[in-house]
């Protein structure tokens, strides 16, 4: 009876989730053991599963390994009697 003059809104704000799994949560206001009670399930996942983040990792490894390689060609091209130009030419 005390909660009847209540609002039935509340604001709970954005909840940052920081672990993943699953997280019931229920609602007291209709509560009473019948077919009015508000009950759910709140299901948090990973955003990427491990072997996508591997796959990530190396290819921002392989876009960096030819970035520096373009890099001495670049170099190489521009100063023709470098030591990097000298290497690649026996290449």
């Amino acid at each position: 009876m005390k909660l009847n003059g209540g609002t039935p809104y509340f604001d709970g704000g954005l909840v940052r989730m920081n672990k993943t799994g699953t997280f019931y949560y229920m609602s007291s206001r209709n509560n009473n053991f019948t077919n009015r009670g508000q009950k759910a399930q709140l299901v948090v996942e990973a955003l990427l599963p491990t072997w996508a983040i591997a796959v990530v990792c190396v290819g921002g490894g392989f876009f960096l390994v030819s970035g520096g390689v373009a890099g001495m060609m670049i170099y190489a091209k521009s100063h023709p009697h470098s030591g990097i130009a000298t290497s690649l030419s026996k290449i």
